[in-house]
């Protein structure tokens, strides 16, 4: 009896590892195996032409970190997800306050603000490129018609990080809209019904109500927001390429381009581990801020 009861202490004990190993085994196969393989890759450099493959340490890591391209595309990726995260979270709030209203089709139009957000990259940036090209676009021809200068949007250094953060702000405002939609369901009446007999107007409800509330989530929202961004790739990569020049060549494509363009694929792995640290130094310092917060 002894056994049997020890035996059935052991099986229910390892039974929620074995619930959790497939899931284990996918994350293993997914995400530790390609890192583990892209930061291998990284202490070699390549020659498809001769075919060597020469072992170069952290040859590579020194090279990009002395490199100026990186530098720059460094600058450029903290422009783009800087600029983008506030858009989204800043957007999101004002457009889930306002939907939070009642009004004829309120429901109407959350079903369709989700459009932009289910929609691929590809195709939002093949309409987007299309939209805003300084010879045929839309936008300028609506601009030549009023008599109003036309833009070279997408060929203007300045103008092209603007479109892309701006298209980029448009496509995931939707999500973050319908998260803080979420949380503002979660708020009690009873607050603001108490905070209106006392006489406070809107900005004060909002300021001491709706803001101490949705304080997790917006840290959250900032997190994954900002992994998102840093890492994204096919949006910006069909409107512009990165062009005109290097004026939005964010880390993803520089990526891209030292493995597909230059052929130096030790290179590339080399930048992407350097982005995947850089998100990773990010993501740890907000969760450090979120434990103190709570």
């Amino acid at each position: 009896m002894k056994l049997r009861a020890s035996l059935f202490k052991v099986k229910r004990s390892i039974e929620p590892y074995l619930f959790l190993l497939p899931a284990l085994v996918a994350l293993i196969i997914i995400y530790l195996y390609p890192m583990i393989r892209v930061f291998y890759l990284g202490l070699f450099e390549f020659d498809l032409l001769e075919r060597t493959f020469e072992f170069v340490g952290i040859g590579n890591y020194l090279e990009i970190l002395r490199s100026e391209v990186f530098l720059g595309a460094l600058y450029r990726t903290f422009i783009w997800t800087g600029g983008s995260v506030a858009g989204q979270l800043l957007g999101g709030l004002g457009f889930a306050l306002l939907l939070n209203q009642k009004f004829r089709g309120n429901s109407l139009v959350r079903t369709f603000m989700l459009i932009p957000w289910m929609t691929s990259g590809v195709v939002i940036g093949l309409n987007w490129r299309w939209i805003l090209s300084d010879q045929y676009g839309v936008f300028n021809d609506v601009f030549a018609r009023l008599g109003l200068p036309t833009l070279m949007w997408l060929a203007n250094p300045r103008l092209a990080m603007v479109s892309v953060i701006s298209v980029n702000i448009w496509k995931a405002i939707p999500l973050t809209t319908v998260m803080i939609l979420a949380g503002l369901s979660a708020i009690p009446l009873e607050l603001y019904e108490a905070a209106t007999v006392d006489g406070a107007d809107w900005w004060k409800k909002f300021r001491y109500i709706t803001l101490p509330s949705l304080r997790y989530l917006l840290l959250i929202l900032l997190l994954l927001t900002t992994i998102w961004t840093m890492v994204f790739f096919d949006l910006i990569f069909i409107m512009t390429e990165g062009g005109p020049g290097e004026a939005t060549e964010i880390l993803p494509l520089l990526v891209y381009r030292y493995s597909f363009k230059n052929f130096r694929f030790g290179l590339g792995a080399s930048a992407a581990i350097l982005l995947a640290l850089i998100n990773g130094v990010f993501v740890f310092f907000y969760l450090k801020i979120l434990g103190k917060t709570e």
